[in-house]
């Protein structure tokens, strides 16, 4: 694809994401994060079944620079050994189909790792790990501040609170910098639920000069939530040149992740049609 714009920020957004939250309220904390968290472990084996990707290159004034921009369909389904595993759908290109193309070089990427060839740039790989901050694994890592704000998210009356706190890194990162999460997470003014959280990090991964993500959160009576939407508007470059993209990533068609790797997995693989 196009300088690989959009498998990067599919990437990184996936590794900061992919059900973002927050920790378990401690001493004095607003009981309104602890129901957040809750729900949270109620609800953190939900995979989505299907991803949309829309991503534009834009202007500083964040007007897109071409009509289309890149669109991806992606659909994921557990495999065989229990893992989850993406399956390219469809790619277009400003409107043009590169399909075909992709799921060719694919193709080529995975028989050279078959012959003990390098391994490929990753552009096919989804990887559930990475930051969530209602994950109670977080415990006291987290630094929650209610604003005294509310504000509503799509027709709900919302608290606002601030967090921060360290991000896990990768085992195989050999960047030994510390990194930061700092956002602010909507919650329900009288249930705890979360439906909108947007962040940040510092430092900003390489070549990414600012970045905002916002995700947003469907909730299903009684308590079924899980990540709807996210988008992010990045800026990166290298030295004078510089690019500002805008990537809207839409999640449906969920299902539940086994609560414990089965031996034998019957495998949840979606049909060929769209």
């Amino acid at each position: 694809m196009r300088d690989h714009t959009v498998v990067l920020l599919l990437v990184l957004s996936l590794l900061i994401l992919v059900s973002a939250g927050s920790a378990p309220a401690g001493d004095g904390a607003d009981s309104l994060w602890a129901k957040a968290v809750s729900l949270h472990e109620a609800n953190d084996r939900w995979v989505p079944g299907s991803i949309y990707i829309h991503a534009q290159e834009t202007d500083k004034h964040g007007e897109p620079k071409d009509k289309r921009g890149d669109e991806i369909w992606t659909r994921l389904f557990l495999n065989e050994a229990g893992e989850v595993e993406d399956e390219l759908v469809k790619i277009l290109e400003n409107g043009e189909d590169k399909t075909e193309e992709e799921k060719a070089k694919r193709e080529r990427e995975e028989a050279e790792e078959e012959d003990g060839g390098e391994e490929g740039d990753g552009d096919g790989e989804f990887r559930l790990e990475g930051y969530a901050p209602f994950d109670p694994k977080n415990g006291d890592l987290l630094t929650i501040t209610p604003t005294g704000r509310e504000e509503m998210v799509n027709g709900r009356r919302c608290a606002v609170f601030e967090f921060t706190g360290p991000m896990e890194r990768d085992e195989e990162d050999d960047d030994d910098e510390e990194w930061t999460v700092m956002g602010h997470a909507w919650l329900e003014a009288e249930t705890g639920v979360p439906f909108k959280v947007e962040y940040t990090t510092d430092p900003l991964p390489k070549r990414v000069k600012k970045m905002s993500t916002t995700i947003l959160y469907e909730f299903e009576e009684p308590d079924t939530w899980y990540a709807e939407s996210m988008s992010v508007q990045a800026t990166g470059g290298i030295l004078f040149i510089k690019k500002h993209f805008h990537m809207n990533m839409t999640f449906d068609d969920h299902w539940l992740m086994p609560e414990e790797e089965p031996d034998s997995v019957e495998v949840n693989r979606p049909s060929d049609t769209e």
